[in-house]
């Protein structure tokens, strides 16, 4: 069942005592996945409610709560980028919406990314630089964020032994090129490359 902005104002109020919505505006956010919405408060702050449309989308915002329990006051304290905190949430329809901080900023796609950063000004940061400045800040985060939300976690040699099957998965369809197969293969094989320290990553 699809919730109305209004609907999950109404969400709001039940899982943030003291929480008085005033407005509720439509935010797009994985449509297919979650019904979302901005609700305003008597106060003028801004909060983000999102609700999961099906199972799998109920997953997700459940390892994502995990997550975001993680990010100690500390470690937000370090970030460059303002990480949304859970508030509350309410059950709906079986599952849990979740009623977060609003973190002002704009949507681009990748087109309108690469347009600013072509018009970057003298003095001013690029875009794109801070776009990986803030990327790499992820690869650097302790992976206890990852392993105590119980996500999945490889070693090198696991990663190469996933990378291997996928492989395998390749050559079976017959329609991967003989020099790229080789190739991979090479680079497969150096087990000396895949004895890295993992790192967290974004996705």
């Amino acid at each position: 069942m699809t919730s109305t902005p209004l609907q999950l104002a109404a969400i709001v109020s039940a899982g943030v005592p003291g929480l008085y919505p005033v407005a509720a505006l439509p935010s797009a956010d994985d449509a297919l996945d979650f019904d979302s919405a901005i609700i305003i408060d008597s106060a003028d702050k801004r909060w983000r409610v999102r609700a999961p449309k099906h199972p799998e989308a109920s997953v997700r915002l459940e390892a994502e709560h995990v997550i975001l329990q993680s990010f100690t006051p500390g470690l937000r304290a370090r970030l460059p980028f303002l990480v949304p905190t859970i508030v509350g949430t309410v059950p709906l329809d079986g599952r849990q919406a979740f009623i977060y901080t609003h973190n002002p900023g704009a949507h681009y796609d990748i087109d309108d990314l690469a347009d600013l950063s072509h018009r970057t000004r003298e003095g001013q940061h690029n875009i794109a630089d801070e776009i990986a400045r803030h990327i790499a800040t992820i690869h650097v985060f302790p992976t206890t964020i990852v392993e105590d939300a119980d996500l999945p976690v490889y070693t090198g040699q696991q990663v190469r032994e996933r990378r291997l099957a996928e492989l395998d998965l390749a050559v079976a369809t017959g329609k991967v090129p003989s020099g790229l197969l080789t190739r991979w293969e090479e680079q497969l094989n150096d087990s000396v490359m895949w004895d890295f320290r993992p790192r967290v990553i974004h996705g």
